[in-house]
């Protein structure tokens, strides 16, 4: 009998300082909860700087951005080339020669340096040249569009990508406390079933939930780390402080309207629509190429090979193709097929980000009504915990197994939780991201 009081007295105790401990840390669970469904404008705008400089570095470090810049400057320079097309052409060249004509003949060359000068300048070409030029400029202008599609790209990636990580550590927190939790219980089960061999059942399913409270604590840490390494990826080991507390910035603040009516200017949409002008080129550079072309020849250099005498040729040329085999045509007409197929592409990406922005936004909304109504759930268990406590220590009506299956309820709400407010904020994220819309992304210092 005494065995037994002293263990009544022991499981009272430990209980209650497990119970302290667990209500302690839930407490304070419960108030960043709230904190994240209603948005506190203080974190928010600490959220927001940390969001920009995130997206700055992420941009910085993008191998992509970066070769999309190089192709952008490729295509600046075909301007100049492009150019160069209406512009005279001068050439210089020497040469020496020598044969074995007569001394007399005028024909005879016996290796003196004859210089030579010549020039070619187009006169007229429907249009060619100015047409390329046209067409270089569309491409460059394609070129930094690009640019910004990568950096909306890889932007959108790192703050996904850090969400993700700010997700794992919630989870890895939930499965610390669900394991700091259970295992005190676990050990006032163990005292008592070495006193009540009839409670030894207990204790197995007992010590079975903190095994698998600990394999989830375990999986939970390798998955933080996992997603350490691909946000390191994204924006470099330095950077990783900054992705510390930035969900508060995609809880609130997307309005659906203005998403879709940016989905017109944007890059994906630009880029298209600068391919589109430059095909329309093409075709105007190959129409131009089957009518009469017009050019001014000139030149000084030698009379002939024999005599140290120079004279000066003008000539005025006039080609045009009188049969290729149709080649002209049907590399017009292919010109101008393509330029009908980037019509047709340009309405499929505006139908698909747009399809993917009311998506993303209803998906969001879901699921931060699913993150709100799990809150309000945990908030009631808390009550229910406590319940459960207080009938089992005054009237013993509950067992410490019901505890145990108390504390396993909680970590479910708690997991859910945190799965439903941060697919909420992914999915927002998501969506700003492919409308332009995060912070920072339209910085100055990003656009160049």
């Amino acid at each position: 009998m005494n065995a037994k009081i002293l263990t009544r007295r022991f499981f009272c105790v430990s209980t209650i300082v497990a119970f302290a401990i667990c209500g302690h840390v839930h407490g304070s669970e419960i108030s960043v909860n709230e904190s994240f469904v209603t948005g506190d404008p203080v974190r928010i705008s600490v959220a927001r700087t940390r969001v920009k400089k995130l997206v700055h570095n992420a941009i910085v470090n993008s191998p992509l951005v970066r070769e999309a810049r190089l192709l952008q400057e490729s295509a600046i320079l075909g301007i100049t080339v492009a150019r160069s097309g209406s512009l005279p052409v001068i050439t210089v060249g020497a040469q020496s020669t020598v044969n074995t004509a007569d001394n007399q003949s005028l024909m005879r060359a016996n290796g003196t340096p004859m210089a030579t000068v010549s020039a070619q300048i187009p006169l007229y070409d429907w249009g060619r040249a100015d047409a390329a030029v046209r067409g270089q400029r569309s491409a460059a202008t394609a070129a930094h569009a690009l640019i910004e599609k990568r950096q909306q790209e890889i932007a959108s990636d790192a703050v996904r990508a850090c969400l993700e990580l700010e997700r794992r550590r919630s989870l890895l927190a939930a499965s610390n406390h669900y394991v700091q939790s259970v295992a005190p219980l676990v050990d006032i089960l163990k005292n008592i079933a070495n006193v009540d061999q009839g409670r030894s059942g207990e204790l197995v399913q007992a010590r079975s939930r903190l095994l698998q409270a600990e394999s989830v604590q375990q999986s939970s840490t390798g998955k933080v780390r996992e997603a350490e390494v691909q946000l390191e990826r994204l924006v470099g080991h330095e950077s990783l402080e900054d992705c510390d507390d930035i969900t508060p910035e995609f809880i609130s603040g997307t309005d659906l309207q203005i998403a879709r009516a940016a989905v017109a200017d944007m890059p994906s949409v630009r880029q298209i629509d600068q391919e589109y002008m430059q095909q329309l080129s093409v075709v105007s550079q190959i129409s131009a190429s089957r009518k009469p072309q017009v050019r001014l020849t000139a030149s000084y250099a030698p009379i002939n090979q024999g005599l140290n005498l120079y004279g000066a040729t003008l000539a005025v040329f006039i080609s045009m193709p009188l049969y290729d085999g149709s080649n002209l045509q049907a590399t017009e007409q292919a010109a101008v097929e393509r330029a009908d197929s980037l019509t047709e592409k340009r309405q499929q990406v505006f139908q698909q980000i747009d399809y993917d922005v009311r998506v993303g936004f209803e998906q969001a909304n879901t699921q931060l009504k699913t993150a709100h109504d799990y809150n309000q759930l945990i908030i009631v268990n808390e009550q229910v915990r406590k319940n459960f406590f207080t009938q089992w220590l005054s009237v013993g009506k509950r067992s410490l197994f019901e505890l145990l299956s108390a504390e396993a309820e909680h970590h479910s709400l708690q997991t859910g939780y945190i799965n439903a407010l941060y697919d909420a904020a992914i999915n927002y994220a998501a969506v700003r991201g492919k409308v332009a819309m995060l912070p920072g992304l339209n910085d100055e210092g990003i656009k160049r």
